[in-house]
């Protein structure tokens, strides 16, 4: 049933959104803070549509030290940011109170440390969540994220941010490129049911590459570098690189800045090659319609949304037809 669908983020939303309220019962007029957590404990993709916030919370509060608390490999794109001061990548690193503390994705570890270390003033997205319960279509996450941040920061203000790449991120990039244009792929995702199948994007591939003389670069984790060599290897053509696990997330932001195109399924990549400003086809499957679409002119998702969409990306219930298989060549061409 669709109300059982991430039914314990939900009851942690609400935990966190009963948390705050209490935080505001207790802190009537709250001074400006002098320190600032934001708990963003979150996917490559969700972390790269919040990036702009940092700097907006910090022209918010230019006195105040901002801290951020996200996964280890998202550190690294934090560090970079001018706006944030320390980079927190565990819950064991958060020992002290903060003034505030904003949280725009956790867990249940960091709702504890919250009440430990409770702070003067504490947005969330769990109360954002409950404010469009009643709302038939809902924002996008980017959105989402913005109206959580609305008592600080002016309806409408906000513009998306880049990254922060510094010039050895560049000196790699440079050497990897090829002399050609090319097109960026990226043909895996965290779960198989969000994959396109190999073959239909060999076959874009080769199109590209015989129409238009793109090359393809193949980007993935070092995880996924050998399935995708193995991808390479059925390509009829040999302008096809694959930098699987080369590249940090801030390098990637710079190969998208030379590349042509991207195109890949609903993964992080997808919307780093967004803030880079890259045209590129979004081909999405099991997750939910609208709400993680990269948004932009340039962009173009081809999604066909099933009945049981959303669903638990773990079982098909129509592997033959599923909602992946049925998105065409022709479409992405087109």
């Amino acid at each position: 049933m669709r109300f059982f669908h991430n039914f314990s983020e939900k009851i942690l939303f609400g935990a966190n959104a009963f948390w705050t309220a209490c935080i505001r019962l207790r802190f009537r007029q709250p001074l400006p803070p002098q320190s600032i957590l934001v708990v963003k404990w979150d996917e490559i993709g969700d972390m790269v549509v919040a990036l702009h916030l940092f700097h907006y919370i910090k022209s918010a509060y230019p006195n105040a030290v901002l801290d951020v608390l996200c996964k280890p490999l998202l550190a690294p794109v934090l560090q970079s940011n001018p706006s944030v001061q320390h980079v927190l990548t565990s819950t064991r690193q958060w020992n002290k109170k903060y003034d505030m503390v904003i949280e725009l994705r956790g867990t249940v570890q960091t709702l504890l440390k919250s009440v430990s270390y409770p702070p003067k003033w504490r947005l969330d997205k769990g109360s954002t969540r409950l404010k469009l319960l009643n709302i038939p279509i809902k924002p996008n996450d980017r959105k989402v994220n913005e109206m959580v941040l609305q008592p600080l920061i002016p309806v409408g203000t906000f513009h998306i941010q880049r990254f922060f790449p510094d010039s050895n991120d560049v000196n790699v990039v440079r050497q990897l490129i090829p002399t050609v244009p090319f097109t960026i792929m990226h043909v895996k995702a965290n779960k198989l049911l969000k994959e396109w199948p190999a073959d239909r994007f060999a076959q874009i591939s080769e199109y590209l590459f015989s129409e238009f003389g793109l090359a393809t670069i193949c980007i993935g984790t070092h995880s996924e570098r050998d399935e995708i060599s193995q991808f390479c290897d059925t390509v009829n053509h040999s302008s096809i690189f694959n930098v699987a696990g080369q590249l940090t997330l801030n390098q990637l932001y710079v190969l998208c800045t030379h590349a042509r195109l991207y195109i890949g399924n609903d993964s992080g990549p997808m919307h780093i090659a967004n803030a880079a400003g890259l045209p590129l086809i979004g081909l999405f499957g099991p997750g939910p319609a609208e709400i993680f679409y990269p948004e932009g002119e340039h962009v173009q998702i081809l999604h066909h949304v099933l009945p049981c969409n959303p669903c638990d990306q773990i079982t098909c219930v129509i592997p033959e037809q599923s909602c992946m298989k049925k998105i065409t060549i022709t479409e992405v061409i087109i």
